[in-house]
Order: C-alpha cells, then sequence, then structure tokens
C-alpha cells in the first residue's frame, strides 16, 4: 500500500504534516531532486523517490534507510519531535565512489487527515557544494590570518623594545602613544588567534583526535582552570555529584577543553558576583553524556535565543569587548564530535548551556 500523498498544512512548531488524501502523488516525489523516504507509522517497509532508491543502492542499503539517518528517526519517533536544522555544517557525510557528499537531513511527521496513515518523512538535502564553498571562506580566512601574524609579530617587538626605554629616550607624550599602539596590537594578535580558532573549529572532524575521555575528570580540570578567574569575583565554582556508572566517551580531550572553557568563562562572565557556576556530568539519554554549566546570571533573551550560537553575534545591550565567536567556535568543535550544545530552559533563575557527547 502507497503512502498518503504529503500536503503542508500550517500548524505550530512540531506538529507534524497532515495529509490531504491518502493517494501518494508519485509525480511530485519523482520530481523533487532529493532524496524522499517515506516510514508508515507500524510498518517495515520504506518508500523510496528515485533519488533516494539511486543513493541507498550506492551506500549498500537497498530499500532501506542509511543507518546515521535511522538512528536519527529512531530518536524523532523516541521524542515525538521533528528534526528540522539549517545549518549546512549539520549535514552529515557520505562517501560514494571516492567522492565526499553532505547530506541535510529534515525528518517531519505526517498524519492522514481520512485515513489512517501516519508516519515519518526523511529528506536529505545535498549540500555538498554549499559546504565547499564555506571551506574555500575557511581557507582563506586562515590564510590571512598567518599573513598578518607575520608582521604583526615583528611590530610587536618594536613596540616592546621602546616601552622598555632603557636610554631614557621618549617623553611622556611618546610613552603614551607607544604603550597605546603595544595595547592595539595586543588586542589584535588576540583577534587574529580567535580567527585562527574559528576556522580550525570550521575544518571539522579531520582536525580531531578522539580517545577515550573521563568526563569527570574534565569537568574538574575546567573547574581548575577557571579557579583564578572566579576567585577575582567573589564565583564559587561548584561539581555536582555525578552517577557512579557514567561511562567514557571518545572524544578530543584538548578540543573538548577549549569548549568548557568558553562555557564557564562565559559563566563567570556574566554571572553575578559572589554567586555559584556549577558544573556537572550526567546521563543525557541512552545515547549521549551531558556537560552542563549552570550559572546565576541574567541568561538569554527569547529573541537571542536561535542566535546566540552563530559567528560573531553578541546579545544587545551586554556588557563585554569579546567578538561573540567564543560559543560558534564551542558548537563547531561539538558538532564534529556529532554531538549536540544548547540552552536548558529554566524557571528557577539559572541560566544552563549544556553538551551533549554521543556514547560509542
Amino acid at each position: 500500500m502507497n503512502p498518503p500523498a504529503i500536503a503542508p498544512r500550517t500548524e505550530p512548531e512540531n506538529k507534524g504534516m497532515s495529509l490531504d488524501s491518502c493517494g501518494l502523488n508519485r509525480s511530485i516525489l519523482e520530481a523533487i531532486p532529493f532524496p524522499v523516504f517515506t516510514v508508515e507509522d507500524d510498518l517495515p517497509l520504506v518508500h523510496l523517490n528515485p533519488a533516494a532508491s539511486k543513493l541507498a543502492t550506492n551506500l549498500g542499503a537497498d530499500g532501506r534507510l542509511p543507518a546515521k539517518i535511522q538512528l536519527l528517526l529512531d530518536e524523532c519517533i523516541a521524542t515525538g519531535r521533528p528534526y528540522k536544522p539549517h545549518d549546512p555544517r549539520e549535514a552529515m557525510l557520505f562517501r560514494i565512489h571516492s567522492e565526499d557528499f553532505h547530506f541535510l537531513p529534515r525528518i517531519i511527521r505526517f498524519e492522514s487527515s481520512g485515513c489512517a496513515n501516519s508516519g515519518w518523512v526523511v529528506l536529505l538535502q545535498d549540500v555538498s557544494r554549499i559546504r565547499w564553498l564555506d571551506g574555500m571562506k575557511t581557507d582563506l580566512l586562515s590564510s590571512v590570518s598567518h599573513e598578518l601574524r607575520s608582521p604583526l609579530t615583528g611590530i610587536r617587538m618594536v613596540l616592546h623594545l621602546l616601552m622598555e626605554d632603557r636610554g631614557n629616550h621618549l617623553n611622556e607624550r611618546q610613552r603614551l602613544m607607544v604603550a597605546s599602539a603595544n595595547e592595539e596590537s595586543e588586542r589584535l594578535l588576540a583577534t587574529l588567534n580567535k580567527l585562527l580558532d574559528l576556522s580550525r573549529a570550521e575544518s571539522g572532524a579531520p582536525q580531531l583526535c578522539r580517545l577515550p575521555v573521563d568526563l569527570g575528570a574534565t569537568v574538574r580540570r575546567a573547574a581548575g582552570l577557571a579557579a583564578a578567574a572566579a576567585a577575582e569575583r567573589g564565583i564559587s565554582l561548584e561539581i555536582a555529584p555525578s552517577p557512579l556508572d557514567l561511562p567514557e566517551v571518545s572524544a578530543d580531550n584538548a578540543m573538548l577543553d577549549e569548549v568548557l572553557k568558553i562555557l564557564v568563562t562565559n559563566a563567570i562572565q556574566h554571572g553575578p558576583d559572589s554567586g555559584t557556576v556549577t558544573l556537572q556530568s550526567s546521563r543525557s539519554d541512552a545515547r549521549y553524556i551531558r556537560i552542563s554549566v549552570i550559572d546565576q546570571g541574567p541568561g538569554v533573551p527569547d529573541s537571542s535565543r536561535s542566535r546566540i550560537f552563530e559567528r560573531f553575534y553578541q546579545i544587545p545591550g551586554r556588557p563585554g569587548n569579546g567578538l561573540g565567536l567564543g560559543l560558534f567556535i564551542a558548537r563547531e568543535i561539538i558538532i564534529a564530535h556529532e554531538g549536540r550544545i544548547g540552552i536548558v530552559e529554566r524557571t528557577d533563575h539559572l541560566t544552563e548551556f549544556f553538551i551533549d557527547l554521543p556514547l560509542g
């Protein structure tokens, strides 16, 4: 039996799609250039359009969903929520005939208004060219940053020598000008280092050195590294007890340290003086281990929640002299780990940022 035709209906988010009839309009599906899979509830069959059938055959999964997509679909079924990413960096990598292809999956619930058919639609958008162009931009950013660092190093050396002024050749005004130029050069160097961090993070999984990691030890190390910064503002760093059976995860320890450094630094910066920042590790669900950083700051306004992890984004009206790259870099590192990063909505005047790292 063919699945019903898909006809979107305007409904609140996560309510799925409504079907106006019970027949599947194959001419529409065949015209869609991207792979489309439909999976009906309680039926083992998967319906594929020609693009999906070709992809499944090339991946050795004739008539089935690719394993990576099946895991995503299983999670959507378990939670009842669709999966609708928009950022091409969230695309999944498939290797077909020695070539890399990136597909951005979207999983949407459909329901029939006139018969018993219901289930899920999986659409895979080929974003390989977008990813290639993004990679070209990242390489250019990295090259420019490296080229600027070399002359800046020489300028900094001259300025440091002038600041020493061992022969007292500079008058007061000249000393102030040299000191100002030195501060600006240091700020420029910090900006270039951030841009290099950005280019490394955007380059993704090839940069990772993944080994078994004890997240409890990672949390304790993050608290230790941030202790001095917290003490300056009288902030107490606390580590919540974690489950005894918390397993190790496969991760790049140095990259993970960088993510926690960003999250803890932000929590200290935005939390109140003499407040508390709590770090905890827990079991998110059967597939993920979670690390949370919880502070008592003002939180993230609703208008900024959808943009807080964008590059160069800063919450309007918040103090700070950063570039707005920290959370974006953290996000890129976690995506490279095939994990998740986000904010938990809380009602107890606490702000919780979390990262979920996959098991296995």
